[in-house]
């Protein structure tokens, strides 16, 4: 296995911007995205699900008042167009059913 201290050198430090040719990639010898990785590896996959609960479970709790989404999440004015959030990640969808339940008016 390739160490990540390996890549970084043969990058020449600079920021990983390709989200298929990352440190774990480079580890693994693959080219697919992360999920991909988790969805092909069903031990891995659930091991990062378990590992995303414990995480929320132990982490400061968060607050979406972090974050302006009333605001954001708006209308837009010139075409009544409604936004959409969705919540992406590896556990329960806490942040969503805290979004839902501080800001009950947004659909």
């Amino acid at each position: 296995m390739s160490t990540e201290k390996e890549f970084l050198a043969q990058r020449k430090y600079k920021e990983i911007t390709d989200p298929v040719d990352a440190t774990l990639q480079y580890a693994l010898g693959v080219k697919k995205g992360f999920f991909d990785i988790l969805a092909d590896n069903p031990t891995l996959g659930e091991t990062f699900h378990y590992a995303m609960q414990g995480v929320q479970m132990i982490a400061e709790k968060p607050s979406p008042s972090w974050y302006p989404f009333k605001e954001v999440l708006k209308p837009d004015p010139k075409t009544s167009a409604l936004k959409t959030i969705v919540d992406v990640g590896g556990g329960s969808g806490h942040w969503m059913t805290l979004i839902q339940e501080t800001y009950p008016d947004l659909q």
